[in-house]
């Protein structure tokens, strides 16, 4: 006799559902390269900003004019120098730029499928590859070509190589694991100032570790001093550059303390990002009281908030010099936790499920519009840059009131053009040569008054166009 339908219904739902390890890590490599694709896909974008700007600028440079220009700077210059590496391998295009962002986030992928997954399982390395790629943060960071992608990735082996060396104890491999967290938390450290603080907090917990007699001596003092000598190189030009920041810089504003916790999980929705929180700080001291969990991950989790407290405590003791985005970094290592976290729970599968789907529901549509943004811009960008080549000629006068213009856009988009940066026009203009304005605003009317009175006319060439992230409007002023 044949066997029940139902009970041949039975064994196919159970055979879905019960795939091998490998099977389930391929379709977890499989998920991770759509994710990754969905972002790659965006390098080709040629649109900067301001900051930016400064970045390809200084990968353009000499290793020594570099160093002097960042430690100018409010940055530290190893994601400079690996900018550098990529512009002398690829040449000067604009999805080079993106691929110091891209490749750093690549890594923290690579290191979800392999360690990540091997350590802690499928559901830890679902969650953070999802985090890692589709929250809002993570939409900025993985392609912006600035140093917080590369930060972060550092900022995740140096967490990860303190858990290994708080439960290897004497382990054979142990050296190795001191190895990784001094050079991961250097690097992180050499990449942006704020990861020092970042990082400092997993310093303490190796402190607290030998406490607990769970690390020697010898390996605490060796990591200690050999950290130590490491920074110092740099460490005068970071107490000059505190020196100099704390009174004069240009923030104006110091967040709340509510908006950077919810910075953390930031996915332009304060409800997503509060729940999210709320829940890792739960899971952690719920674990960590049944004794199913480590104190390594309270260690991680802290790492973000103490940043973002010491920074704001320094803002309002001297003045404004933090801004959330620094505590990006950390903020990965706070995804990773609440992943490990969720690997820990007796359901695991059904919560990572729930978490991932509520997460891609929020994220595919931020991306989406971010995506259509981005082409949108890239697109305005390209026609205005086109416009200025074309209508500018070799002895005609640029002026812009655009401090990002003058700083670095200009710089990148006409590098061969002289230009002028003033917020008043009058004492610029020359007779016989034409002159162009790409003006933050539309002309006043007394100002065009004064054109009219001084024989000049204004032609608006470009209205309301858009480079970077910047709006303009461009006139041609000639004699009539």
């Amino acid at each position: 006799m044949g066997k029940n339908p139902k009970h041949k219904q039975q064994a196919v739902k159970k055979s879905l559902i019960q795939l091998t390890d490998f099977q389930w890590h391929i379709l977890t490599i499989a998920y991770a390269a759509i994710l990754f694709s969905l972002n790659f896909i965006r390098i080709f974008d040629n649109n900067f900003w301001g900051d930016e700007g400064f970045s390809i600028k200084l990968m353009k440079m000499t290793i020594p004019e570099m160093i002097t220009a960042t430690s100018n700077d409010v940055h530290p210059p190893l994601y400079y120098l690996f900018c550098m590496v990529l512009y002398k391998i690829f040449g000067t295009h604009g999805w080079v730029y993106h691929l110091s962002a891209i490749i750093p986030y690549l890594g923290i992928i690579i290191f979800s499928l392999t360690v990540l997954y091997k350590t802690f399982g499928k559901e830890a390395a679902l969650l953070f590859i999802t985090f890692s790629s589709i929250l809002s943060n993570a939409l900025t960071y993985d392609l912006e070509v600035r140093m917080y992608s590369l930060a972060a990735f550092f900022m995740v082996l140096s967490f990860y190589s303190l858990y290994r060396i708080s439960i290897l104890n004497h382990d054979s491999k142990i050296t190795a694991m001191y190895l990784l967290f001094i050079v991961s938390s250097l690097c992180a450290a050499y990449t942006h100032y704020y990861c020092i603080i970042s990082a400092a907090v997993f310093y303490i917990a190796l402190l607290i570790l030998f406490f607990e007699k769970r690390v020697r001596f010898k390996h605490l003092a060796l990591t200690y001093i050999i950290t130590i000598i490491g920074y110092l190189p740099w460490l005068k030009i970071v107490l000059n550059t505190t020196a100099s920041v704390t009174k004069d810089f240009w923030m104006t504003t110091t967040p709340e303390i509510s908006s950077s916790m919810l910075y953390f999980f930031n996915n332009n929705d304060t409800i997503y990002s509060l729940v999210m929180f709320c829940i890792t700080v739960f899971l952690i001291f719920l674990l960590r009281t049944e004794g199913t969990g480590n104190s390594f991950l309270i260690i991680g989790a802290l790492s973000a908030p103490l940043t973002s407290l010491f920074g704001i405590a320094l803002s309002s003791a001297y003045r404004p010099v933090y801004m959330d985005r620094y505590s990006y970094p950390a903020s990965v290592v706070f995804w990773l936790v609440l992943s490990i976290c969720i690997s820990k729970l007796g359901k695991k599968s059904v919560y990572t499920l729930i978490i991932i789907a509520i997460t891609l529901l929020e994220g595919i549509p931020n991306y989406i519009d971010m995506y259509n943004e981005e082409v949108k811009n890239n697109q305005e960008c390209a026609k205005c840059v086109a416009i200025l080549k074309d209508s500018i000629k070799e002895n005609d006068i640029l002026i812009t009131d655009n401090n990002f213009f003058d700083w670095t856009i200009f710089e990148y988009y006409l590098p061969d053009q002289n230009y002028i940066y003033t917020d008043s026009f009058y004492d610029k203009l020359e007779d016989g040569k034409n002159c162009y304005l790409a003006w933050s605003a539309y002309l006043t009317d007394d100002e065009i008054i004064w054109l009219n009175e001084n024989g000049y006319e204004s032609d608006l060439i470009i209205d309301d166009g858009l480079i970077g992230d910047s709006e303009f409007y461009f006139y041609r002023i000639s004699k009539k």
